[in-house]
């Protein structure tokens, strides 16, 4: 390896704080024994250089926040870092000495989606008032899905999400860039879509064009007077 990356790692050394977490100094070690600076172990792991050492120091300089990241994120890690996935799982607190499962999976996304809301809650121009107005929701169904006592919809996670001018799929914990995409997040269906494009009945009666158009014009209606009925709130 060349002195300049020698001089990198020693530097890193002098920089490691004391605000490590547990998962920041392994991955941390785990990246100098394989003898890889950021953007080497960056170009391997395809994760940026700016993330990984931010997650080695344990937080994000731009917040202060604590970093929590996504286990796809941790597998990205252990194949660049030739560990199994479960030692970084454990790591992170994710699982407790188990094998991963879903249901870790979905509690660490569940806890993702709590600190992101607070988060971007405490920095947003609006009220949380103004907050529950706007998504269509109660304060007390608001503070409930920010404790993880109850769990939102998929249609509140998009208008949260549009709200704080972010991804859906980064509110949710499926990605840790608030831009990022990720296949797995649900996604919203186009009723009027649906319905043109679908075998539906009502009633037990199949529906014929018609009726779908009738019903277009009947959704419509209700959508543009709870639309209006929601700007004159404003």
């Amino acid at each position: 390896m060349s002195t300049t990356k020698n001089m990198d790692s020693s530097n890193e050394n002098v920089q490691v704080e004391r605000t490590q977490t547990i998962l920041g100094k392994l991955l941390y070690d785990l990246r100098i024994e394989n003898d890889l600076s950021l953007r080497e172990a960056a170009d391997i792991s395809d994760i940026s250089h700016s993330y990984i050492r931010n997650i080695e120091k344990g937080y994000d300089p731009r917040t202060f926040k604590a970093i929590s990241p996504t286990p796809e994120i941790l597998r990205r890690f252990a194949s660049a870092y030739k560990v199994k996935v479960q030692l970084l799982l454990e790591a992170a607190g994710i699982i407790d000495g188990e094998l991963e499962t879903d249901t870790n999976v979905k509690r660490l996304r569940e806890k993702a989606f709590c600190q992101r809301l607070t988060f971007l809650t405490d920095k947003s121009e609006h009220s949380i008032t103004e907050i529950c107005r706007k998504v269509g929701i109660s304060r007390t169904q608001f503070e409930d899905i920010e404790r993880g006592k109850t769990l939102p919809s998929v249609a509140e996670i998009y208008n949260l999400a549009a709200l704080f001018k972010v991804t859906p799929d980064y509110l949710a914990g499926y990605v840790d860039d608030e831009k990022a995409l990720h296949p797995d997040m649900p996604k919203l269906i186009d009723m009027l879509e649906f319905i043109n494009t679908s075998n539906v009945q009502l009633f037990g009666r199949p529906m014929s064009r018609i009726d779908k158009e009738r019903l277009e014009l009947a959704l419509t209606a209700v959508f543009l007077d709870s639309h209006q009925r929601h700007i004159d709130d404003k």
